[in-house]
């Protein structure tokens, strides 16, 4: 599971039902409404207010180190720990995002 907290009470205030073994990266949106998390292969992207897995990202061979989303919110880097980058078009949110899937590059 993935557990989001409030920092300041202390309270859980949401769960995302996490299907991999760990999450060895996250990372926000710019506007808070978007969570995206790394495994060891894949990255998804969580309405986290949620829990809805709304993307997943194929495609790294090995862990995921780190991510970020671009500061207007339309793409999403990940990094491996074979040093490679991979950016996806996470656009548009306003599309239905449910079963959305892609592998490998955009």
């Amino acid at each position: 599971r993935l557990i989001v907290w409030d920092a300041k009470t202390l309270q859980e205030i949401a769960v995302c039902r996490y299907k991999a073994g760990y999450a060895s990266a996250l990372a926000f949106s710019a506007d808070g409404a978007y969570l995206a998390s790394g495994s060891d292969n894949a990255v998804i992207v969580w309405d986290w207010k949620t829990g809805q897995e709304l993307l997943v990202f194929r495609g790294h061979k090995g862990g995921i180190r780190s991510l970020a989303f671009r500061p207007g919110g339309n793409q999403l880097a990940a990094t491996s720990n074979y040093g490679m980058v991979r950016v996806w078009d996470v656009r548009p949110f306003e599309e239905p995002l449910i079963g959305r899937e892609k592998n490998g590059a955009p």
